[in-house]
């Protein structure tokens, strides 16, 4: 497939928020890239602040090895976007905000604190939520040896996937190839400007919004590697929704903008059963492995699956749980094991792949004007939304500054208090306006509780 293309018709680097990664003050060789989100915080991936060896140690009581990782101590950034005005400034890793590549698991993700902030040249950017439809043009900067001052490139989004999904070896001995991370896969094909060392860490910019919608990872191939992911040479997207739960920006009063992929009027009720039937242990597994098939967008998953669901009846819990547990962003922190209902598990009661949710609101009450105007956004979607041609219902949800993004059935059953979800999953990389609740994001005036 040779859809993708290099783009240069802006200079690179020009934005001040992109940041070049280095070690010692000399600036000769640059580890990578990275993104100001902040005055004072940079995230950008670990691999580009760790060691490439890594020692392994073994727990005490434990039967499972683990990565003792140490990050250099002499680490600085510049803004080549701001003419070299600001820089170099010292930087330490935050504590608690370093997870090194979990191999089929994501991860790869460290966020930085700037020994001062620099001066008012340099402005910190926004991550931005939006659906990373396959075929979507973005483009990256990096920083390799051989051009200090940066180069631009541009691809398309292929879908999820990962190194170890594409190897066929992610997940357990019943998964296959199914890409556990959520991160979705850069064209690497017919590239003039490739992709190489010195772009990990660099803000994803989506060509139509002008968004930075997450970071890039790469990994170059390794000839010769007992290992099949490392024989490949790899670039994937790691989503804005990926990045906000892992690294927890929330807590540091870093914020993301955009509509979220599952609203708070799921997300909230999904957590409170979640408790109630842990305890109590109910739940219909058959209702959730419907789901979690057209989620997925098995083979032989309808391309349209209804469901019915009762107020206040378990059903209900189940499909709540299991909209939340395919959400990068609101899925459980612990091990990206998704919700409480929906366990990452091979087997009849495997959870859903992260990522595979792109859209999800409780339509009740809301207009369908103000529903396409919800997707719209999520999608990345410029066009204006035409009028509707007659007066619509007075919705209880305000639309112009919506407190709730998320999903929304474009056929809700008036018949049925909470439509389940009625859109296809079209392939693990295309938008899928999936049907029930919705979050507000962190850019409203009303943030979930």
């Amino acid at each position: 497939m040779r859809t993708s293309r290099s783009t240069v018709n802006s200079a690179p680097g020009q934005e001040s928020w992109r940041v070049r990664l280095f070690r010692a003050e000399e600036r000769t060789e640059p580890r990578g890239a990275g993104v100001l989100l902040h005055r004072r915080y940079v995230v950008s991936c670990a691999h580009v602040v760790l060691p490439p060896r890594e020692q392994v140690e073994w727990g005490a009581g434990s039967v499972r090895a683990v990565r003792s990782v140490r990050p250099y101590d002499d680490l600085y950034v510049d803004f080549p976007g701001a003419g070299g005005a600001a820089g170099p400034i010292r930087v330490r890793v935050v504590d608690g905000r370093l997870l090194p590549p979990r191999a089929g698991r994501g991860g790869d993700l460290v966020l930085l604190e700037l020994e001062r902030e620099p001066g008012e040249e340099v402005q910190p950017v926004r991550l931005h939520r939006q659906i990373p439809a396959r075929g979507a043009p973005v483009q990256v900067t990096g920083y390799p040896p051989d051009l200090l001052g940066g180069e631009r490139a541009g691809t398309v989004l292929l879908g999820l996937g990962d190194p170890e999904s594409l190897a066929g070896v992610s997940g357990g001995a019943d998964e296959g190839r199914r890409p556990a991370s959520g991160w979705v896969t850069l064209d690497l094909e017919g590239m003039r400007a490739p992709i190489r060392q010195g772009y990990s860490g660099a803000g994803v910019v989506h060509a139509g919004t002008g968004r930075v919608i997450g970071l890039l990872t790469h990994r170059p191939g390794r000839r010769g590697s007992a290992l099949p992911a490392d024989r490949l040479e790899h670039a994937s997207l790691i989503p804005t929704e990926t990045v906000q739960r892992e690294l927890r920006l929330d807590e540091l009063g870093i914020t993301v903008t955009g509509v979220r992929a599952v609203a708070g009027d799921i997300a909230r009720p999904a957590r409170a059963s979640a408790r109630r039937e842990s305890a109590a242990g109910s739940g219909d597994p058959g209702l959730r492995r419907r789901l979690v098939r057209w989620l997925d967008g098995e083979f032989d998953a309808l391309p349209v699956e209804v469901v019915y669901v009762r107020e206040g009846h378990g059903d209900l819990d189940t499909l709540r749980q299991t909209l939340l547990a395919a959400d990068r962003e609101l899925q459980s922190r612990e091990g990206g094991a998704g919700a409480p209902a929906a366990p990452r598990t091979a087997g009849p009661f495997a959870g859903p792949l992260t990522g595979t949710i792109d859209f999800a609101v409780d339509a009740t009450g809301r207009t369908a004007s103000g529903l396409i105007r919800r997707f719209a956004e999520r999608a990345g979607l410029t066009a204006e939304v035409p009028a509707p041609r007659y007066p619509e219902p007075t919705s209880p949800h305000p639309e112009t500054t919506p407190p709730h993004p998320g999903p929304a059935s474009p056929h809700p059953d008036p018949t049925s208090p909470h439509p389940g979800p009625t859109s296809p999953h079209p392939g693990p990389t295309s938008p899928r306006p999936a049907a029930t609740p919705q979050h507000p994001d962190t850019a409203h005036p009303h943030p979930d509780p």
